[in-house]
């Protein structure tokens, strides 16, 4: 055989070798493109991600705005509870001072003592 004759064989042979090479080639781009547009359907987009944090600030003020209240209310019914506090020792020092009962029966002993003997 002739160097002549094996060119036109080499060169099929070359030409089914592309053609294999590019289904291959063909078929990794293809998988490469699905894994690609199933990332980028799992990607959030901007406006997404604005909206969400939107909704997470809004979120935030409500709940910061029930604290304010809560704490509003804690504070109101603490200053409530100190008054009421307040005029309960008042009234005990007005009404149950033990040294003032105390005074007042040593008077009424020696009162007792002085009519007795």
């Amino acid at each position: 055989m002739d160097i002549t004759d094996l060119t036109p064989i080499l060169l099929q042979n070359l030409r089914e070798d592309i053609v294999k090479l590019e289904t291959r080639l063909d078929l990794k781009i293809d998988q490469l493109e699905a894994k690609l547009d199933s990332k980028i359907a799992r990607m959030v987009t901007r406006e997404q991600l604005d909206g969400s944090v939107s909704a997470l600030v809004a979120q935030i003020d409500r709940m910061y705005a029930r604290v304010i209240e809560n704490d509003l209310r804690w504070t109101t019914a603490h200053h409530e509870l100190q008054a009421s506090m307040d005029r309960i020792a008042t009234f005990l020092d007005d009404h149950g001072v033990l040294a003032q009962r105390v005074d007042r029966c040593e008077r009424d002993i020696d009162d007792l003592k002085h009519r007795v003997l």
